[in-house]
């Protein structure tokens, strides 16, 4: 027989700790979930402790990362529903140990499936349910473990578990949203790509010897097409290797810091998309301050958990700043008032809700006003985007044009003459 020292919660979310005797960590488990009890650490004793004593011998640090661990990416929709289905496991008393053997039974993704068995066999071994996502750092990102381990911790579970829900469900709305707004204007700059490419390849070469034979100087705009129609046609295998190396390298670019941090400047600076990152990024930044709040998270904790789900490196650093606010014994509101990645009015709100102790419904009130304000703009998006896709086909077919009829009416004027 072995002792354990276990920390448990019963169905109301009241902390029990239990010191069971029995013969194996899978048989300790069992014992307690026969009592109803949902298990959050467990610990082997070698001698019988005192019930403060078997308190402490509870606390479990949290476990390394294991490299032989199965971690991939999950689907969004993949995550949500784990999550929405988790929650209603608990909330009708299933055990954790059970539950992950079911969901991995129906599950179709056979990664997942294989990411739901290594968290059984931790599970039984003593982690807590947070630290078995921990070692699955890409199918349960730092953001989501964290909330989890809060939950954990403050009894609140379930209730963590719906709002990590909604954030996910909010997230894919507006992901397509977006998608749905670009379509058309994709499509569009496609099909037009399409035609200049057939235009240059096999339309202009068969005018080329037509105009070299006209003599004299060619318009500038004839000479720039045939130029690149030349090319082209006699260095494509050359021109497609250039144009792939400079989208390979602009890529490699792009991941650097300073790179990043140019092309997020640059797209701030556009109209419209400008707004709507500032949008999405005091959305984004209301929703994490409520959910970590309602978790038990500390402030400047979940700030700097924040920052590394924000992709814009200027509104990871102003978040940032706001936690360096915040440890040098600055309040919520006064460090956010330098912080451009919240609107004027969402950093009033929320220093309304600060002063007031009602920081979560400020949240809220935030996230339900910017939530319609991002979704305006998303469903809009084609729309707003069309005058200047308009003025950019105008320009394209113009150029195009004068290149192909200026030669022409030069003609008709010297045959005039």
């Amino acid at each position: 027989m072995a002792s354990y020292a276990c920390e448990t919660r019963d169905g109301s979310g009241r902390l029990v700790q239990k010191v069971v005797e029995v013969d194996s960590h899978a048989e300790a488990i069992a014992v307690l979930e026969a009592a109803g009890l949902f298990l959050i650490e467990i610990k082997q004793i070698l001698e019988p402790l005192t019930p403060k004593a078997a308190a402490a011998a509870a606390k479990v640090a949290a476990p390394d990362l294991r490299a032989d661990r199965t971690d991939v990416r999950l689907k969004s929709k993949v995550l949500l529903n784990f999550t929405l289905q988790t929650s209603a496991m608990l909330d009708a008393g299933v055990p954790l140990l059970s539950l992950l053997e079911s969901f991995g039974r129906q599950t179709e993704d056979p990664m997942f499936a294989k990411i739901l068995t290594e968290m059984r066999e931790d599970l039984s071994s003593g982690m807590s349910f947070s630290q078995a996502m921990q070692q699955h750092p890409k199918a349960f990102p730092e953001i989501y473990a964290s909330t989890v381990a809060a939950g954990e911790q403050s009894g609140t579970l379930n209730m963590v578990l719906d709002n990590l829900a909604e954030y996910i469900e909010t997230n894919m709305e507006i992901r397509a949203d977006v998608r749905s707004a670009l379509m058309y204007p994709a499509a569009v700059i496609v099909t037009l790509g399409l035609a200049v490419t057939v235009l240059v390849v096999f339309v202009i070469p068969r005018f080329s010897g037509f105009y070299s034979g006209l003599g004299g100087d060619l318009p500038l705009p004839t000479r720039i097409l045939m130029g690149v129609s030349s090319a082209v046609v006699n260095y494509g295998p050359l021109v497609a290797f250039g144009l792939v190396a400079s989208v390979v390298a602009f890529a490699r670019w792009a991941r650097t810091e300073m790179g990043s941090a140019q092309i997020d400047r640059g797209l701030l600076k556009i109209p419209i998309i400008g707004h709507l990152l500032r949008t999405a990024s005091t959305l984004h930044t209301a929703q994490m301050i409520g959910l970590f709040s309602r978790a038990g998270i500390p402030v400047l904790q979940g700030l700097r958990t924040i920052a590394e789900t924000i992709a814009s490196p200027s509104a990871r650093k102003e978040v940032l700043d706001v936690a360096e606010g915040i440890a040098a014994g600055e309040t919520l509101s006064d460090s956010m008032e330098r912080a451009e990645c919240m609107s004027p009015s969402a950093r009033q709100m929320v220093s309304v809700g600060e002063a007031s102790g009602n920081l979560e419904p400020a949240c809220d009130a935030v996230v339900r006003h910017f939530k319609k304000e991002v979704r305006y703009i998303t469903k809009n998006l084609g729309t707003l985007i069309e005058p200047v896709l308009t003025v950019g086909l105008a320009v394209i077919v113009l150029f195009v044009a004068l290149a192909v009829f200026m030669p022409m009416w030069d003609m008709v004027k010297v045959v005039g003459k």
